[in-house]
Formats: C-alpha cells, sequence, structure tokens
C-alpha cells in the first residue's frame, strides 16, 4: 500500500515537473522572440514638406533601404546620400559616416553595390529606392534582430529647375526602424 502512494507522489511531481519545464521553456522562446519586447518604440519616418517615406528597412548590418517620392512639381537630382544617429554640432550634417553627403567613389564605403556613381533622378509623384549604410558612435550601426535604429536621412540634391546652392546638402527626415 505504501508503494502506490509513493508511485502516485512520484507521477504527481513528473507530470508537475513537465509541466513547468514546458511553460518555462515557451516562456524564454517569446521572450527571445521579443514578442513582450518592453522596449517597444514606434516605427516612423518624417519627412521634410513635399517628401514621402514610401517605405523603410534597416537590416542588422547597417544597411538601410528606402523608398522616398517628392511631390514638388520638379525634378530632384540626388547625388548622395547619409544615415547617422546624430546631427552635428552646427545643426546642418550628419555626425557620423558619410558627413558630408558624398557620392559613391571607389574610397568610400558609404553605399552597397555602388550606388550613387550615378545621380539619381526622382521626378514629381514618382518613387525611388535606394540603399546607404547607417552609422552612430561606434561605426557602422549595426544590431541584433528586433533591436531599434532612430537617426536621420539627408540627402545632397538639387532641383533641375533651380540653379545650385552652395549648400544643397538637407537633413530630409528623421526616423525610427526596428532592425530586420
Amino acid at each position: 500500500m505504501h508503494n502506490l502512494k509513493s508511485q502516485a507522489g512520484v507521477d504527481y511531481l513528473t507530470s508537475y515537473g513537465f509541466v513547468i519545464l514546458f511553460i518555462a521553456i515557451a516562456a524564454y522562446v517569446v521572450l527571445q522572440l521579443g514578442v513582450l519586447n518592453y522596449r517597444v518604440e514606434p516605427e516612423f519616418c518624417n519627412p521634410s514638406p513635399y517628401l514621402n517615406c514610401v517605405s523603410y528597412t534597416i537590416n542588422t548590418i547597417g544597411a538601410m533601404t528606402v523608398i522616398i517620392s517628392q511631390s514638388t512639381g520638379g525634378i530632384m537630382d540626388i547625388h548622395g546620400a547619409a544615415c547617422s544617429s546624430a546631427i552635428n554640432t552646427t545643426g546642418n550634417n550628419p555626425e557620423f559616416g558619410n558627413v558630408n553627403v558624398v557620392p559613391y567613389s571607389d574610397t568610400n564605403n558609404y553605399y552597397p553595390n555602388a550606388q550613387f556613381s550615378n545621380t539619381i533622378v526622382l521626378y514629381s509623384d514618382t518613387e525611388e529606392e535606394f540603399s546607404l549604410y547607417c552609422y552612430n558612435a561606434n561605426g557602422l550601426a549595426s544590431s541584433n534582430l528586433g533591436n531599434v535604429f532612430t537617426g536621420y536621412l539627408w540627402l545632397n540634391y538639387t532641383y533641375s529647375e533651380l540653379p545650385p546652392t552652395s549648400n544643397d546638402i538637407w537633413e530630409v527626415a528623421s526616423m525610427s526602424m526596428k532592425y530586420t
């Protein structure tokens, strides 16, 4: 009779042990996937007037792909782009990375796939996709999947209908996005 009670106790503890183990594994998986991420920040792209962020993503190595459109009625010639987590002290250029918003050259590493080796022409009410690397104080803004990058997008551009100005570099958007 005593053996039956012992066996029932062992069965009881084993059953509940497996249930607790299963719940612990499920909780670990949920936390690792970031489903219950307490650092949830909204993703946004706040562009300058007459510009629109159609789509924007950043991958874990720090390469951002963005699709923008413009509705100025003119033609925008984009010569270069930059993505940085901060603005410099003068408030007019990126703090990190492609600080002068230069076009592609063989000596810089600001653009995947040699983008901006030619001017990108963006007509009014059309969309254009381009890729560039984002930078922060540590260099290339790489991070783990699900973390958030918050920064700024600059474009070096002119309008075809207007003469170039001495400063054709403009911060065109502030943005926050998750690494994918």
